[in-house]
């Protein structure tokens, strides 16, 4: 149910993909977003400045939401920011949100360790860009955890699953 919710909401304005997987690991769907912006001079022949936005959602549904899964989480992370390549050579900004949701109760010591995380990546010391981590679980009782970039679109998906 909260699937489609949610595929629903990212459809307007993101490329939404269902069953994907990415770094070895499986997502129920992945949400891409690109927006370029540029200043020209006179006419767009002459383009003087630019950057390039991404963000990219993956959205995972686990039964139980333990140890293990936060660890696979955090695996996949790791390695994204390990192996991300700038798209293009006017990258300012992407995005990394990874949403789970479990249909069991979420341990405190588990909802502290989400809420400590703080993932980013400096590319060139940032003169090439940054990708900030967006780590979001849902549990059973629509209870919202996220780490501290993430709360914005905590706000969001509260108004979303009410």
């Amino acid at each position: 149910m909260f699937k489609e919710q949610l595929m629903k909401s990212y459809n307007r304005y993101f490329d939404t993909y269902e069953s994907y997987e990415h770094l070895g690991l499986e997502f129920d769907f992945m949400a891409k977003y690109y927006q370029r912006n540029s200043k020209y001079m006179a006419v767009k022949n002459i383009e003087y400045y630019a950057f390039s936005n991404y963000e990219e959602v993956y959205y995972k549904h686990y039964e139980n939401f333990n140890i293990q899964a936060l660890s696979e989480i955090n695996l996949f992370i790791t390695n994204y920011l390990n192996l991300f390549t700038s798209a293009d050579e006017n990258h300012m900004e992407t995005l990394l949100t990874v949403i789970a949701s479990t249909d069991g109760q979420v341990p405190n010591d588990l909802k502290k360790s989400v809420e400590k995380m703080n993932l980013s990546k400096s590319i060139f010391w940032g003169l090439k860009g940054w990708i900030k981590v967006k780590l979001i679980l849902i549990d059973s009782q629509n209870n919202i955890i996220s780490n501290k970039v993430g709360q914005k679109d905590q706000l969001k998906l509260a108004k979303l699953l009410s």
